[in-house]
């Protein structure tokens, strides 16, 4: 299968690639900045200008859709908006006019409301597809608008299959040390807005990949978060601690997430398969 990787010189875009090829995959990258060095398949693009969103992905089968500005902080809020929420309709749009059917776009657990929030807000643990969106800045809204954005092209175009995956800090074999090393922590009080969720890479762009591979059609949404949490305190003192009176829809038992990934683990047969207890067992 002929794959287009956008985003491809960023962290998880250069993974992906890289992933890609090594199951076989023929995949072409494209991104605004050129890769650090030669790069076979590499087209440089926009994909705010819809002609060269149509042009890279000409003569491709699938999308993963990675190319977008990555947080709220270094572009104004305008910026962040109108480069995500729009790349994500052309290349969509695009798709759509090729023959694409397998789509997988980069989303964020901040669709939800939550890292840039002024206080996050939820109305249950652990938090699943289906909890309602309380974003109030333009990166989780740019996220947010995305997935609606290919609701649409889902329901009018019944045989396209397009997977929304909500990563999570995506972490790294050599961000673990500096992440999680004890004098590193902190009070937990203190990241309770990231939920103590993350994402390794490795289970990240296995799941991009298990998305152009699924058999259903139509658009879902994913949570790519692991099965623990970040943190060596358990996670009902957490929710008690920071986040009282959250119901529970059911037992955060030891160092469980979250987030609920079940959905992911059905839909895509994907699951988690590295965790940084491991690493530091």
């Amino acid at each position: 299968m002929k794959v287009v990787v956008t985003g491809s010189t960023g962290k998880v875009g250069r993974a992906t690639v890289e992933h890609l090829r090594a199951e076989g995959y023929d995949v072409r990258s494209t991104d605004r900045r050129p890769p650090d060095g030669h790069e076979h398949g590499f087209r440089m693009a926009d994909l705010a200008n819809f002609g060269e969103a149509v042009g890279v992905l000409e003569g491709c089968e699938a999308l993963v859709h990675l190319g977008a500005i990555p947080s709220l902080y270094g572009r104004p809020s305008h910026d962040v908006f109108a480069n995500n929420a729009l790349g994500a309709f052309n290349v969509l749009e695009a798709a759509r006019m090729l023959g694409i059917k397998k789509v997988c776009l980069a989303s964020s657990v901040n669709a939800l409301g939550l890292s840039y929030s002024r206080e996050p807000r939820f109305d249950y643990f652990p938090v699943d597809e289906e909890h309602p969106t309380y974003c109030e800045e333009s990166y989780g809204l740019s996220k947010w608008v995305g997935e609606q954005v290919a609701d649409c092209f889902a329901r009018r175009y019944e045989d396209m299959t397009i997977s929304s995956l909500r990563y999570h800090g995506v972490t790294n074999e050599e961000s673990y040390d500096r992440w999680y090393r004890p004098e590193n922590r902190g009070d937990p009080y203190d990241s309770r807005k990231h939920l103590w969720a993350y994402s390794d890479i490795r289970d990240v762009v296995r799941a991009n990949r298990l998305a152009l591979e699924a058999g259903w059609k139509g658009h879902e949404v994913f949570y790519i978060t692991n099965d623990d949490s970040s943190q060596t305190v358990p996670s009902a003192e957490l929710a008690q601690r920071c986040f009282p009176g959250v119901p529970l829809k059911k037992p955060l038992d030891g160092f469980a997430s979250f987030f609920d990934n079940s959905k992911a683990k059905r839909l895509l047969k994907w699951k988690p398969e590295h965790t940084w207890r491991k690493q530091h067992a």
